[in-house]
């Protein structure tokens, strides 16, 4: 569970369950949808797919251990819902917009 919002004075407890029933775990989850995303978005071809794989693997490991796999896995399923209904999104805010992990996931453009 986050408390997000708690400088404002404001809670906000979201809770957010790992997902039950398959046999992969949310992190070998996320690795694998980042990964298809970022072979989708720039292909394996690319000429410097071996310097993006690198970052995409870093990027994941400090993801892993900030046991944020659920959390970015859901926003990937918002991100690609409001997508599909043709919502308006911005580009991100924060840190967001330079992370390959959103970009592969379409959190981000």
């Amino acid at each position: 569970m986050q408390d997000l919002l708690g400088s404002t004075g404001l809670v906000f407890h979201l809770d957010i369950p790992s997902r039950q029933g398959g046999t992969k775990s949310d992190d070998e989850r996320l690795r694998e949808t980042a990964r298809a995303g970022l072979n989708g978005r720039i292909g394996l071809g690319h000429p410097r797919w071996a310097d993006y794989g690198a970052r995409l693997r870093r990027e994941l490991g400090g993801f892993r251990s900030a046991s944020l796999a659920p959390f970015l896995l859901g926003l990937h399923e918002v991100a690609d819902f409001a997508r599909r209904k043709g919502v308006a999104a911005s580009p991100g805010r924060g840190a967001a917009p330079s992370s390959l992990v959103l970009f592969a996931l379409g959190v981000t453009e």
